[in-house]
């Protein structure tokens, strides 16, 4: 982790590191491990949609980009979303930090997403 800057985040969205000494840009504090970390590697390694998140990942064009993200993204909100899942159980606090911008969906909303039902033909 490094200093990212001096500026507070003023709108409230977004983390930064506090602390309690004058730091400098590009200073390094801490490693945080890579398994500490909601990861294209930790949706692979999910129970619930590593099936999944292996096939999207394997779909991408040799050089291309974002479906890391996308695997990511979809393991967070099944943290978010999926009261039963093992994501919620290791993710869960993470999750529910976030602002969702009152984006409350039903389990059956969820249940009706594509990646969350084991279906990654949508991606092309």
């Amino acid at each position: 982790i490094k200093v990212a800057g001096t500026r507070p985040v003023a709108n409230g969205c977004g983390q930064r590191l506090a602390r309690n000494r004058v730091g400098r840009g590009g200073e390094h504090l801490f490693t945080v491990p890579g398994e500490a970390c909601m990861s294209a590697a930790a949706a692979l390694g999910d129970p619930d949609i590593g099936a999944v998140s292996s096939e999207v990942l394997a779909s991408a064009p040799v050089g291309s980009a974002g479906h890391e993200a996308i695997v990511t993204a979809a393991l967070l909100a099944v943290a978010r979303f999926s009261s039963e899942s093992s994501a919620r159980a290791r993710w869960g606090v993470y999750a529910d930090s976030l602002h969702w911008g009152g984006c409350e969906a039903s389990e059956d909303d969820l249940a009706a997403h594509p990646v969350i039902r084991g279906d990654a033909s949508f991606i092309g």
